[in-house]
């Protein structure tokens, strides 16, 4: 990845219709984070410029690399204009790189980010890419994204009908795997402002998917 120093020419006013979310973006609306960016863009106006490179194969139309909540917010909020930042020789391994080096207002979510991460390095290889990340990080990354809540069974031996019509179950996990439950629970609880047990019956039922 390039270090590019700011240039003023790159600098331009476009028609918001013009400027396209990219579809690697891990960060979510409707959190807090982007409610209080609304906010702040309706009190304030928005400030600063949205970071783009060209869309591929669509003339004088823009994709974001940095900036997709802002952009959003201003949408919601009628903005016909807004300012970009125009990179327009940088290719889609860049791009990537480039939303998770400027990750800045709003925290990614973790599970989607591990997502990203280990489908980067699968497709352009470790030693082709650089991330703000240590190789301990990138394992649990990789961890995460590989985990899958499908492979248990939830057989007639696990699953409990309570008095009170209410179901209990109990699956059987490694340490590894319990770390790793663990971590998406409390991660997901967060992202969706829910109880650890709410976020648990949500998993389970795919109600975010």
């Amino acid at each position: 990845m390039s270090k590019q120093d700011f240039d003023p020419q790159k600098l331009k006013k476009v028609s918001i219709d013009n400027v396209h979310v990219n579809d690697w973006n891990p960060k979510e609306e409707n959190t807090k984070e982007f409610l209080d960016i609304v906010e702040s863009i309706k009190t304030k106006g928005l400030r600063g410029a949205i970071l783009v490179r060209d869309y591929p194969n669509t003339p004088d139309n823009y994709q974001i690399i940095d900036g997709h909540q802002r952009y959003t917010a201003a949408k919601k909020l009628g903005y016909k204009d807004i300012w970009v930042y125009h990179e327009p020789d940088v290719d889609e391994k860049e791009a990537k790189e480039l939303t998770i080096w400027f990750q800045q207002q709003v925290p990614f979510n973790r599970i989607s980010e591990a997502y990203l991460v280990t489908n980067m390095i699968d497709e352009f290889g470790m030693d082709k890419i650089e991330l703000p990340y240590s190789q301990a990080q990138i394992d649990e990354f990789r961890d995460l994204a590989e985990f899958n809540f499908d492979t248990f069974d939830n057989t007639d031996d696990t699953v409990k009908e309570n008095p009170d019509g209410s179901v209990s179950f109990s699956i059987k996990l490694t340490r590894e795997q319990h770390a790793i439950v663990t971590d998406r629970l409390k991660q997901y609880a967060k992202d969706y402002e829910l109880t650890e047990a709410q976020a648990l019956v949500e998993i389970i039922e795919g109600s975010h998917e």
